[in-house]
């Protein structure tokens, strides 16, 4: 978890930001790091900030994006700045020289945010900027979206003007919004939220805004607003986002507001369990009669872990089914080619289920692959199906990891999303990830998801990485 607060001294302003590592499922940390981490600011007076990680440069080392809605004497412009390829002790490689600026959406604010998602067809990632806008009378929320971002963190185009919805209130103090999954409809909602500010104690207000289409518009907002009790009197901030915590497949709604009692301020959030909808997944499996199934669960360097658990992080409820164990070898002692296990898909492969809220995959055991390799995502136009080669190795553990491996390449995931990513390739012996490669595992490694998967899965539109939606292996990043 990362918490930020836009710092006001005497003088310019900076970015602070403090590290909890290892959230349990209260989303309370194992530990924080020792002291906050500091970076230049983007001007003198902000009114909200906010703060994101994606993968932006071909590196998987997660990027942090830091965002201040500054306040000049005129109107308000975004301002961001980017810290490169954070380390495990929060640190930067590198911090971007300067800002990005981008015009504002009005000219008093009091809240903002930043979000890294992906809209449209183009594979690179959109950028959109919120700020709560404080006009006379009730406020509103208002957005604009940066298209395509490219490796240095900079839109190919802006969106002109921007778009605008009812605010919760009159006083805000502060802001924050969210990708989320809240329908059974493929495209990602847009939540919105303010720390609304009324006499007495303030409280969050949150506005869905359904089915964000890949213009950036809103098909329906919501009625209203949703209220949650805050946590104090008096705020300079706020934030939410969704992630799963807990061991429900449902993802966690996370409210954080930046209290200011007397004396310093504090960060103070709550945990909101299963507020999304859960992506089900259903994996059909056959295997030929000359080899086994895949292990319910494996144990590796002392932990335990099974297939539906892996996805329940990323906020899939995956069922696995054994389905035929019968399957003749078509050639014994001969290996298989891509082509022949496209066929066996087409061959056996049952008919998915009438409900659309689940994805029907399939997965096939056989003993080898032509090209000496543990597991391929074969079907790469339609992403359904992958192949296990149960030859090639006998841990289970990693018979179990390739498994997980594999099904995420259908659900588009790279090898780029493995930790052991880096710009030129992957660094043999420092992979600890389950979409690293397997020659560049590092022997500590588990059965984790990197940073880069876990934004793709809780940030991307699954209109776009859902199997059979039209976007192939290649392209559907």
């Amino acid at each position: 978890m990362i918490l930020m607060a836009y710092d006001n001294p005497g003088g310019p302003n900076n970015f602070r930001y403090r590290v909890g590592l290892n959230l349990d499922g209260n989303g309370v940390p194992a530990s924080w790091l020792p002291q906050f981490i500091t970076t230049d600011g983007v001007g003198w007076e902000g009114q909200g900030a906010g703060a994101a990680l994606a993968s932006l440069d071909g590196d998987s080392r997660p990027d942090l994006i830091l965002m201040a809605y500054d306040a000049p004497s005129g109107a308000n412009s975004f301002r961001y700045r980017i810290g490169w390829n954070l380390g495990a002790n929060g640190q930067p490689q590198s911090w971007q020289p300067g800002f990005v600026q981008v015009d504002g959406v009005g000219w008093e604010g009091q809240g903002a945010d930043v979000l890294i998602t992906s809209l449209d067809a183009n594979p690179r990632p959109e950028m959109i900027l919120l700020a709560y806008d404080n006009p006379r009378g009730a406020n509103n929320f208002r957005y604009r979206i940066g298209w395509n971002l490219g490796t240095n963190g900079i839109a190919a185009s802006w969106q002109p003007g921007f778009f605008t919805t009812e605010g919760v209130g009159w006083e805000g103090q502060g802001a924050g919004a969210s990708i989320a999954y809240l329908d059974n409809d493929p495209r990602p909602e847009l939540v919105v939220m303010a720390y609304d500010a009324p006499p007495g104690a303030n409280d969050f207000r949150y506005r869905v805004g359904f089915n964000l289409s890949d213009t950036g518009t809103v098909t329906a907002w919501q009625s209203g607003f949703t209220a949650v009790a805050g946590l104090g009197h008096e705020g300079q901030g706020a934030g939410m986002t969704f992630h799963n915590l807990d061991g429900d497949a449902r993802p966690d709604m996370v409210l954080m507001a930046y209290d200011n009692p007397p004396g310093p301020n504090e960060f103070r959030y709550r945990v909101l369990n299963n507020r999304g909808l859960a992506q089900g997944l259903d994996l059909e499996m056959d295997r030929l009669s000359s080899v086994g199934w895949l292990p319910a669960s494996a144990t590796v360097n002392g932990i335990t872990d099974d297939l539906p658990s892996m996805y329940r992080r990323m906020g899939i409820d995956a069922r696995i089914s054994q389905d035929r164990g019968d399957l003749r070898d078509l050639h014994p002692g001969t290996c298989y080619t891509d082509a022949e296990l496209a066929g066996l898909l087409t061959a056996q492969m049952s008919q998915p289920p009438a409900d659309p809220a689940r994805w029907h995959m399939y997965g096939i055991l056989v003993t080898c692959h032509v090209d000496g390799i543990l597991g391929i995502m074969f079907d790469t136009l339609q992403r359904r199906g992958f192949a296990q080669f149960m030859n090639a190795f006998t841990e289970d553990g990693r018979r179990l990891r390739t498994a997980a491996h594999e099904l995420g390449h259908a659900i588009c995931l790279y090898h780029s999303d493995g930790d052991a990513w880096r710009i030129g390739g992957p660094v043999p012996g420092t992979g600890r990830t389950i979409m690293n490669q397997t020659a560049v595992l590092a022997p500590d490694w588990g059965y984790a998801w990197d940073s880069a998967s876990l934004h793709l899965a809780y940030e991307n539109s699954r209109a776009r990485w859902r199997p059979v939606s039209g976007f192939g292996f290649n392209n559907c990043k």
